[in-house]
């Protein structure tokens, strides 16, 4: 049962790391509200504090397939506004995904090798994530919509 109280609110905020630091601390993320840092810490993170936590699928992996080296992604304009160029050549079989900041697909395309043009029309402004993968792997490339 939780009896304590809540602070720094609308000023600060902890996040719970996976990594833990000994038995009565964890590694934890800092934003504090007159710093533009986020910063790791395990002073403030003993275990019995109430930091907050985010849960989030691997969707966006860092293990991506490695490309061949004749492999290859361009993107143009960025920012993009209406149409958005892609000229790529990854191999055969060739997927476009557009990932949006949480990593929901908002657009797939499948591409032929060569420049196509997307229409990005229906795309909210922000930034996105523009995958392309094929049979001689992955590339991304980030775009952003205005």
């Amino acid at each position: 049962m939780c009896t304590g109280g809540f602070m720094s609110l609308n000023s600060n905020a902890f996040y719970w790391s996976s990594t833990p630091n000994g038995t009565d601390y964890g590694w934890s993320w800092k934003l504090f509200y007159a710093d533009p840092y986020l910063q790791s810490d395990s002073v403030y993170g003993y275990k019995n504090y109430g930091f907050s936590i985010r849960c989030i699928s691997d969707t966006l992996a860092t293990s991506l397939p490695e490309p061949k080296s004749d492999a290859y992604l361009h993107c143009s304009p960025n920012p993009a506004t209406e149409e958005f160029v892609v000229d790529a050549d990854l191999g055969d079989d060739m997927v476009l995904n557009i990932l949006d900041v949480t990593g929901a697909t908002v657009l797939v395309q499948p591409l032929k090798r060569g420049t196509a043009i997307l229409d990005i029309s229906g795309l909210a402004s922000g930034v996105y994530l523009v995958r392309v993968s094929g049979s001689n792997g992955v590339l991304q490339r980030r775009l952003m919509v205005e």
